[in-house]
């Protein structure tokens, strides 16, 4: 994966670099970055990178000559599959920057908690992992696609997968703390003591609760908010 990233500010441009290499070493994930403080200059390297599978841009919103947006705009241009991160203090204009069809808006207030998880998520969208999972049910050994499990509840040592469609219900000896570990790498969050849920499925948060696209309410704790907040984001950039 090679980062480009665009600020005005040389100082943020440089201590960014350094977070996101030591982010990405922590996590061993192989990337290089490039910082910019002129747009002259990015684009004039994007313009070479951008048919490249592993390129990500960077680009903060409020610049001086072009904006984020029109940047983005610009790269679009270039090659419509370039994955794009706003970075900005303004969150406000999070719901403006989808229609730009960004990979993530990263705050720049909130970099040690988010960056971990974007860098994840773009070297899994460049590499994609297998998704399937094995289950032990009763005597029986079964396979499910973890991209069609929209939740799972815990029942003691067990879990009831919900998944498919139309909608299909199977008992699997699992606990949540296991399934809550391990499903990470596939988006899954905990919005409940226990309940799991796969972000593909969200169709919005209700007065009592967060509602599914199969049209089923669930509970939500109060501090799952600010993480199903930002899911809510991710669904609606994805259309």
């Amino acid at each position: 994966m090679h980062i480009a990233l665009c600020d005005d500010d040389k100082n943020f441009v440089k201590e960014f670099e350094a977070r996101i290499l030591a982010t990405a070493d922590s996590c061993d994930i192989d990337l290089t970055v490039a910082g910019y403080t002129s747009v002259k200059m990015f684009l004039a390297d994007a313009g070479r990178l951008a048919g490249e599978p592993g390129f990500v841009c960077f680009l903060d919103i409020d610049m001086p000559g072009m904006t984020g947006f029109e940047l983005a705009e610009e790269l679009r241009h270039l090659n419509s599959g370039t994955r794009i991160v706003f970075v900005s203090n303004k969150d406000e204009l999070v719901f403006q920057s989808l229609e730009y069809h960004p990979f993530f808006f990263l705050r720049k207030n909130r970099l040690q908690e988010e960056l971990k998880r974007q860098l994840v998520e773009l070297h899994n969208s460049i590499h994609p992992k297998r998704m399937v999972e094995t289950f032990q049910t009763g005597r029986q050994t079964i396979q499910i696609d973890m991209e069609t499990v929209v939740y799972a509840e815990s029942e003691k040592n067990y879990l009831m997968l919900y998944y498919g469609e139309p909608l299909q219900a199977v008992k699997v000896r699992m606990k949540i703390s296991e399934a809550e570990e391990r499903w990470k790498a596939y988006g899954f969050i905990r919005i409940h003591k226990g309940i799991m849920i796969n972000p593909r499925y969200i169709k919005q948060l209700a007065d009592d609760g967060l509602q599914l696209t199969a049209g089923k309410i669930l509970p939500v704790a109060r501090s799952s908010m600010p993480e199903l907040k930002r899911l809510l984001f991710e669904v609606q950039r994805n259309g």
